[in-house]
């Protein structure tokens, strides 16, 4: 899928113009699903973006399609790409560079994947978990600007966390900071981990449970909202959880403002049960930047920011 670059004063910019921002940058969010890669001036500035499905069935493919995503978005350019940042969905050891707790992508190996990627694209790399990179976008374009911290919390296929202080992404010792898919909740059959209850898919499980009759997808149950009378419990009982893991988050790190992204965080149904659930505290916000997100924070990370 192609979608269109920012519009400039009196058109797109050409592809043999260098922006008056100079540096280009390529950011690029890899998804279980889906790559998202753009092309960016060194203030965000989006030229050129693309997105397709991850080709997710051996590393070399993965890397192959990453330097494809390069060359689309910088042909036709004069101006040379300066550097890439990208996000990846699991645990990105900060000394290491090697990708652990990624069960959505192909193996890729115990390997720095810093350098794997940078000899593939040519390029200096640096690489991050997907939800800090989410998080690292909107503290420079989005909801987070002027905060001093910020946690994101991205709710879809998954749920992560992604945490910023003074402009620089939480890392941890492993790179494993922010994945709170692991804590510990209270569900129907006791603790059990916080992913668990509320991706997507044990949402839909839920759904059947409660006795719901919409057939298909959770996007199908939730085009049949209006209609649907389990649907706002399975919403509530979803805000709840939500709710206690982030006051978690909150005790632990006392973010001074938390935004919500992801394919189901997104959604105006559940931020406002989530909001009514956590009640007073942090600024709670919805995303700004969307699905760009992910990859405006790489194009941030390879500029030298955030790490």
């Amino acid at each position: 899928m192609v979608l269109k670059p920012d519009p400039a004063p009196g058109g797109t910019t050409p592809p043999d113009a260098m922006p008056a921002d100079g540096t280009l940058v390529l950011g690029c969010d890899v998804g279980g699903t889906k790559v998202h890669s753009i092309l960016a001036t060194a203030t965000g500035r989006v030229l050129a973006e693309f997105s397709e499905p991850t080709a997710s069935h051996d590393a070399e493919a993965l890397l192959a399609q990453i330097a494809r995503h390069r060359d689309r978005l910088a042909l036709g350019r004069q101006a040379r790409i300066a550097a890439a940042g990208i996000g990846l969905p699991g645990a990105v050891h900060p000394q290491s560079g090697v990708l652990t707790d990624a069960p959505h992508l192909p193996d890729l190996g115990d390997r720095d994947l810093r350098q794997c990627m940078a000899a593939r694209l040519g390029l200096p790399v640096r690489i991050g978990n997907d939800v800090s990179l989410a998080a690292l976008g909107e503290a420079w374009l989005g909801e987070g600007r002027g905060a001093r911290s910020l946690a994101f919390l991205a709710l879809g296929t998954g749920v992560g966390l992604g945490l910023i202080e003074d402009g620089r992404i939480l890392r941890g010792a492993r790179g494993a900071a922010g994945e709170i898919g692991d804590l510990p909740i209270p569900g129907p059959g006791g603790a059990a981990r916080l992913e668990d209850l509320v991706s997507s898919r044990a949402l839909l499980a839920d759904y059947r449970t409660r006795g719901g009759q919409t057939a298909g997808t959770l996007r199908d149950v939730f085009a049949a909202a209006g209609a649907d009378p389990v649907l706002p419990g399975l919403l509530d009982a979803l805000a709840g959880r939500l709710a206690l893991a982030l006051r978690a988050v909150i005790a632990l790190t006392d973010p001074e403002r938390i935004v919500i992204g992801g394919g189901l965080g997104g959604r105006p149904e559940v931020f406002s049960r989530l909001a009514a659930a956590l009640g007073p505290g942090p600024v709670l916000l919805p995303t700004a930047l969307g699905p760009r997100a992910g990859a405006l924070g790489a194009a941030r990370l390879a500029l030298g920011c955030g790490s």
